[in-house]
């Protein structure tokens, strides 16, 4: 519950309960993002410190990045979207109803977004703008819900943090076979702590420091 105590526009936590604070307030937006799914007006709303754009007519839930972030680790944050996802088995518009593959464009920049996998084993692919949101058909988030409350998050990101290790080893003997000698990569790791962005940074900086050798 929320205590109504006053706080900086960008505070992340309320500074007397220390709750979580919505990242955006999208109902203060002067124009309605168009669906993604169906180019139809979506109604910004805002549920306990989750803000995010839904279709009336197909359904389907615009997530900004930082509501992305949150849902994987706040039991909090799903709980209050669910209400506004009904499962894939009870949903009767939206979605994807053919095999054709479609590219959208993402609402705020217009750009064609990525067609991506949520994570490895989720078995959801999402429509995703890295700048600024990802775009779920009706069912879908509920889809992933499961998904990360049966633990398969952490078990892809254990799965991708084993298979990074395993490349960095082999660039590292790369590196020595090239420059002779045994420079340890200047990076450490483990799978508890490492997340999908962490994975790619992790990536960017191994890429680096070998093509400077």
């Amino acid at each position: 519950a929320l205590c109504f105590d006053l706080n900086a526009c960008d505070d992340r936590n309320c500074r007397r309960c220390g709750a979580l604070l919505p990242q955006e307030d999208a109902a203060r937006r002067l124009e309605r993002l168009a669906c993604p799914g169906c180019g139809a007006r979506m109604t910004p709303r805002i549920s306990g410190h989750a803000a995010f754009d839904e279709c009336d007519h197909c359904g389907g839930l615009w997530l900004a990045p930082a509501t992305i972030g949150e849902m994987a680790t706040q039991a909090e944050t799903r709980a209050h979207l669910k209400l506004f996802d009904p499962p894939a088995a009870a949903a009767t518009a939206g979605g994807r109803t053919s095999p054709e593959i479609l590219y959208r464009k993402c609402p705020l920049c217009g750009k064609m977004m990525n067609r991506s996998s949520y994570a490895v084993g989720a078995g959801v692919v999402v429509d995703l703008c890295k700048s600024h949101g990802t775009y779920f058909d009706t069912g879908e988030l509920t889809h992933v819900f499961t998904f990360i409350e049966n633990g398969g998050l952490e078990k892809a990101n254990r799965r991708e943090a084993e298979a990074l290790k395993n490349e960095l080893r082999d660039l590292r003997r790369k590196a020595i076979s090239v420059g002779g000698t045994d420079t340890p990569l200047p990076l450490e790791f483990s799978p508890e702590s490492s997340g999908p962005g962490a994975l790619d940074l992790l990536r960017w900086i191994a890429s680096r420091w070998l093509s400077a050798k």
